[in-house]
């Protein structure tokens, strides 16, 4: 998610807007979550679930020492660049700076009943975005 500032330093401004970021990360995770889950589509007992950011844990599967480091899967899958600020490991995003607060949601589902999913929670329709997207990448290359 995109922060309000650069999420480099522990002030009370700092930790004010993680507080928000990661409220607003549950609220939607809970929402595509349960789109997800209300599809007819999706088989019952789909893994459908996100990681806490502070502890890596996911967060509505119980039951599960699995650790998801949210920093070094962007910095791995992403390519951003990963650094060190006070023991806490940051990304930088390539347009956001440090402005940036990374999150990941996990889904073992149809590729469609995702986008669907991700349409009704967003009000996107994510399919023609990932479309025009594409073909605005191609005009500049």
């Amino acid at each position: 998610q995109r922060a309000a500032l650069p999420l480099t330093s522990f002030g009370d401004a700092e930790q004010t807007e993680k507080d928000r970021l990661l409220d607003s990360h549950m609220a939607f995770s809970k929402s595509l979550r349960a789109a997800l889950l209300a599809d007819p589509d999706v088989p019952t007992g789909a893994f459908a679930d996100c990681t806490d950011p502070c502890t890596g844990l996911p967060h509505f599967t119980a039951g599960s020492g699995a650790v998801y480091p949210d920093v070094e899967g962007f910095a791995r899958c992403l390519g951003f660049p990963a650094t060190d600020v006070g023991g806490c490991k940051i990304v930088r995003h390539p347009e956001w700076g440090y402005a940036l607060y990374p999150t990941t949601f996990f889904a073992a589902v149809e590729v469609g009943c995702l986008a669907k999913a991700l349409g009704e929670v967003t009000g996107v329709d994510v399919v023609a975005a990932v479309r025009d997207a594409a073909a605005a990448r191609d005009d500049t290359q």
